[in-house]
């Protein structure tokens, strides 16, 4: 489960939409599953991801690095690290760098928690961990800014605002996302700024 703790601050609800969108379309990127995903708020949290997967079958060859860990599980544990920052990233990504993000995610369940754990199981040494921290970050940074993914967390986060929660075909058919050879998502180009979304129905969508 991937949380963001409601602290002491009130934490805006489009800033918690598109946290937990950023969450989701990472996951979809990145070929994990997931079963919901809520901006329902609740005592222990102010949005999650229920449910996520890695994927069945991830390419070892794409990942550099981390020999010490058996190819499949380094694999995943570099993906799942960008899921766990995706939201962050989404929801700072023109303001608080996603380094001092990270350092402010504290507390049980918390993004931050997920990665540093992440780090510390993936990383031999500790200047091995800050490679791992920096690789991570910069790969979030890329995949969050593709206009493409900026474009569908977008999508998402109006309709986790309009329904509350989402469940994972739901986000695929919102976003538009079709997926080639089963596996590698492909998404709908961004619009055009003063052009029409022609991304996925938003009107389809039942309430979770």
């Amino acid at each position: 489960m991937l949380r963001v703790a409601p602290g002491k601050l009130f934490v805006p609800p489009r800033n918690v939409a598109v946290h937990e969108a950023g969450h989701v379309v990472a996951s979809v990127d990145l070929g994990f599953y997931f079963l919901d995903v809520t901006v329902l708020p609740d005592p222990q949290y102010s949005g999650c991801v229920l449910g996520i997967r890695a994927p069945r079958a991830i390419d070892p060859s794409a990942v550099r690095g981390y020999s010490h860990i058996r190819a499949g599980r380094r694999a995943a544990l570099a993906k799942s690290m960008i899921v766990d920052l995706a939201g962050l990233a989404a929801e700072h990504k023109d303001g608080m760098g996603l380094s001092a993000a990270v350092k402010r995610s504290v507390g049980r369940g918390s993004d931050g928690e997920h990665f540093r754990n992440a780090m510390q199981e993936v990383a031999v040494d500790d200047l091995d961990l800050r490679r791992v921290q920096y690789e991570a970050i910069a790969e979030t940074n890329r995949l969050v800014r593709r206009p493409e993914i900026q474009a569908a967390i977008q999508r998402i986060a109006d309709a986790l605002q309009e329904y509350g929660t989402l469940d994972f075909f739901a986000v695929i058919r919102i976003t538009g996302c079709r997926f080639e050879d089963g596996q590698r998502a492909v998404w709908p180009p961004a619009p055009e700024e003063d052009g029409d979304d022609d991304g996925g129905d938003v009107a389809e969508v039942r309430r979770g």
